[in-house]
């Protein structure tokens, strides 16, 4: 079984992403660490009969696991990354979030009709729960599919506005 980590890690690589609708964006501080913009910025949900999501898309500080669900109403088995990668939206473009444990992603397969539950642990990743917006992004087949989430305390202060 071949790993797909070396293909994560040569994206992570990257130090500057051109955006056609905004230029570049380059490498930033944030949470005492370099992030690298994400090498696709607009990553959807679905994906030819594939949906990702995540069990709670407004998270609790204090519970720093969920669940990132990968289902597939399509007719066919369909390959998938059972790992994702933690991004952050600053200043008008994603940015990938490194964890702290080195993680071994497999590729595996969906069967039709079938669906998965990834545990994903936060804790493994120095976050600021004052930002927006964060998306798990993974891999079905050679495309990747993604879902956003925010905390419970942002979500509520959005809510007041």
């Amino acid at each position: 079984l071949r790993t797909a980590s070396a293909k994560l890690a040569r994206l992570r690589l990257r130090k500057v992403v051109p955006l056609p609708e905004s230029g570049m964006l380059e490498a930033k501080e944030y949470c005492g660490q370099t992030v690298y913009p994400a090498d696709q910025q607009e990553v959807p949900e679905t994906l030819d009969g594939v949906t990702a999501k995540v069990n709670c898309p407004v998270q609790d500080e204090e519970n720093p696991v969920l669940y990132l669900t990968i289902g597939n109403t399509g007719e066919e088995t369909v390959e998938y990354v059972d790992g994702c990668s933690l991004e952050v939206w600053l200043d008008g473009g994603w940015y990938v979030i490194a964890s702290a444990e080195e993680k071994v992603s497999r590729i595996q397969e969906l069967e039709a009709g079938m669906a998965v539950d990834e545990i994903v642990d936060l804790s493994g990743y120095e976050i600021d729960y004052g930002a927006q917006r964060y998306r798990l992004v993974t891999w079905i087949g050679t495309e990747k599919i993604g879902v956003e989430f925010t905390f419970a305390e942002v979500f509520s202060e959005i809510m007041e506005d």
